[in-house]
Order: structure tokens, then C-alpha cells, then sequence
């Protein structure tokens, strides 16, 4: 997904084509709507979300590794280093 949003420039925001590059990465679509509606998956999303504003995050994509913040796809290979 990652790819999809920030290299090739797709709108995941049309369902058709979010379902498309979810088949096509491997995954079931019809799966990934379940958990859209469920609510344990909401809460998560709530839970991270409430942890990354008091982290700091200001935008996506943003990556953490320990207490190092890296944002924007053009930072990946720094996380790559940081990570090894």
C-alpha cells in the first residue's frame, strides 16, 4: 500500500482501486473491509492514532524507530539504517 500511495501515486481513496492493489499485492479486499467495520479494529486505530499526536507525528508517512521520528517516504533508507 505504502508503494501504491507514495510511489505510484494511486487514490486508494476509490474503493475499486483499493480492492485492485490489495488482490494484486496478495490480499483478500473483502477481508480488510471486515476488519474496517470492526469494532476492536476502530479502537486500535484510535489507540495509535492518540499515541502518535503525543509522539509528534504531523503527517504520513511517519516511521519510528525507538524514539527517532523519520518522516516522508524519502526517508526510508534512513529508517533501513537505523533499524540495522
Amino acid at each position: 500500500m505504502f508503494k501504491a500511495i507514495w510511489v505510484d501515486g494511486l487514490d486508494l481513496n476509490d474503493p475499486a482501486l483499493a480492492a485492485r492493489t490489495l488482490a494484486q499485492a496478495g490480499f483478500a479486499p473483502e477481508l480488510l473491509q471486515a476488519w474496517l467495520n470492526d469494532p476492536e479494529v476502530k479502537a486500535a486505530l484510535k489507540a495509535n492514532t492518540d499515541e502518535a499526536v503525543q509522539r509528534g507525528v504531523f503527517g504520513a508517512p511517519t516511521m519510528f524507530v525507538g524514539d527517532d521520528m523519520y518522516f516522508g517516504q524519502d526517508r526510508l533508507d534512513f529508517v533501513r539504517e537505523a533499524l540495522d
